[in-house]
């Protein structure tokens, strides 16, 4: 959201430099949206949208990437090999199929 406004308000203000504004950026902060949302309601649908959540946080952990894909390329002729994952298993393969 800050890039958009940055882009919208150079827009407006052809004079605007970004690097000068360092010192004062421009931030955008939403607060009271009138649709709020229940931590428990979450769902995959709300990925990539802006929600507003109400309830306390109690607990936290870091955040694991869970990867999906292995993907190796032979050093002498550049094939791809794609290798799926198996609990946290990647399986490498040791020779080329080419």
């Amino acid at each position: 959201m800050d890039l958009v406004l940055k882009r919208e308000y150079a827009i407006l203000h052809p004079d605007f430099e970004e690097e000068t504004s360092t010192s004062n950026p421009i931030q955008v902060r939403p607060h009271n949206l009138r649709a709020l949302s229940h931590m428990r309601q979450l769902d995959p649908l709300k990925i990539d949208t802006l929600i507003s959540l109400r309830g306390m946080i109690v607990r936290t952990s870091p955040l694991i990437p869970d990867l999906k894909i292995g993907a190796f390329r032979c050093t002498i002729c550049h094939h791809l090999i794609e290798t799926l994952i198996d609990h946290g298993h990647i399986a490498e393969p040791t020779l080329c199929p080419n």
